[in-house]
């Protein structure tokens, strides 16, 4: 036994311990067994999640790293551990041994490697396992969140599977343009999972495009991909209608014009400062036209008014004066011309029970009198007489 390697003593020490066990009556189950894990599934395209599962780790010895092959452990470079999308990318096995991660794929050339997974690694493995884990063949992919637009339409594009190690994605509007300093649409270095997620601006020309993604793009890219988008014509501006400005003040004018997004250009006629009222538009009130339109029209400017406090020649003093008072004349003429009214009046008697009013008739023409002549009448009521002018 002496000259025997480790690992062999240890395989010859479980066999003698499990037929041990067995001579004794204890199930197989419940003899020691070391440390395991287990990859689901057991292959997948690099950048990847998969989950690890392991049992019989001790925890005393901290948190279990998982690597893509032995030399990444105690090769002469070792690598980091691979990592997780989770915050703890080692993770620590509980009471009973066991734990539970998810893990990216490597990005490796497709084939089958030995993964392996320790605890205190460095600078040798005091616990170790192995297992087969295959790399699948795979290629970046980009998608864009929306395959067509107007010009400088705001698109995502989505990217996975391309390797960080390679360096920034740059997108552009072809191949063609991959050599163009300052063509790209957008630039994005990847995640640890190869994935990226990039907000940019359509190309502004009406075209059918294969948006061109690459890595160290060049002749020869490390990684490229492509998507199509539709660059469609932008729709009509919508139109407005053009006010009625004719009578306007030109500022009332230049206040509706505004407002509607169109443009005012006035022509003047008459002398004084430009302020007057719009005597003709072109375009005419009513038509719809695109905003930003120029409304032409013709102002008559308004004529100087005298200031405030300015003394009157007396010869204009004395016509206002004369006019005045001819208006005054006038009124009173015509005030006297009108047929006399006078104003409906009523009557209302308490009469003795012995005696009834009597009204006497009038013409129309008569001036009226209130006089009244009392007459015994055998009603007892209220009476209620109207008198009727003309």
């Amino acid at each position: 036994m002496a000259n025997l390697s480790r690992s062999r003593r240890l395989r010859v020490g479980a066999t003698a311990l499990l037929a041990a066990a067995t001579l004794a009556g204890v199930p197989a189950a419940a003899v020691a067994q070391g440390p395991e894990f287990a990859i689901d599934p057991s292959s997948a395209p690099a950048g990847s999640a998969v989950v690890v599962t392991g049992t019989g780790w001790d925890q005393s010895l901290g948190p279990v790293s998982i690597f893509s092959s032995i030399e990444d452990v105690i090769g002469p470079t070792p690598s980091p551990p691979l990592v997780a999308p989770s915050p703890s990318p080692s993770p620590m096995p509980d009471a009973s041994g066991s734990f539970s991660t998810t893990i990216v794929v490597p990005f490796l050339a497709p084939a089958t490697y030995t993964f392996v997974a320790c605890q205190e690694c460095s600078p040798k493995p005091r616990e170790l396992a192995r297992e087969p884990f295959a790399v699948e063949p795979s290629a970046p992919t980009l998608t864009l969140s929306a395959t067509s637009g107007t010009p400088a339409a705001k698109i995502n594009a989505v990217g996975t599977g391309w390797d960080p190690a390679n360096g920034t994605v740059s997108i552009f509007p072809s191949r063609s343009d991959a050599t163009t300093p300052g063509a790209a649409l957008a630039t994005r270095d990847p995640d640890v999972a190869g994935s990226f997620t990039v907000a940019m601006v359509a190309p502004a020309d009406p075209l059918v495009y294969d948006l061109y993604a690459c890595q160290r793009c060049g002749s020869e890219p490390a990684a490229e991909q492509t998507a199509s988008f539709t660059v469609v014509a932008s729709p009509p501006p919508t139109r407005v209608a053009v006010p009625r400005l004719v009578g306007l003040d030109t500022r009332r004018a230049q206040e509706l014009i505004d407002v509607l997004h169109l443009t005012l250009a006035v022509t003047w006629r008459g002398s004084g400062s430009d302020v007057g009222i719009v005597a003709s538009q072109f375009p005419r009130a009513g038509r719809h036209v695109p905003p930003g339109t120029t409304v032409r029209v013709t102002a008559t400017r308004t004529a100087a008014v005298a200031p405030v406090g300015r003394r009157w020649p007396p010869a204009a003093t004395a016509g206002a004066v004369l006019i005045a008072l001819a208006a005054i004349a006038a009124a009173v003429a015509a005030l006297r011309l009108r047929p006399r009214r006078w104003v409906r009046r009523h009557i209302r008697t308490e009469p003795r029970p012995d005696v009834v009013p009597e009204i006497t008739r009038r013409r129309v023409g008569d001036t009226p009198d209130l006089s009244v002549r009392i007459e015994p009448h055998e009603d007892r009521g209220t009476q209620t007489y109207e008198e009727v002018g003309s």
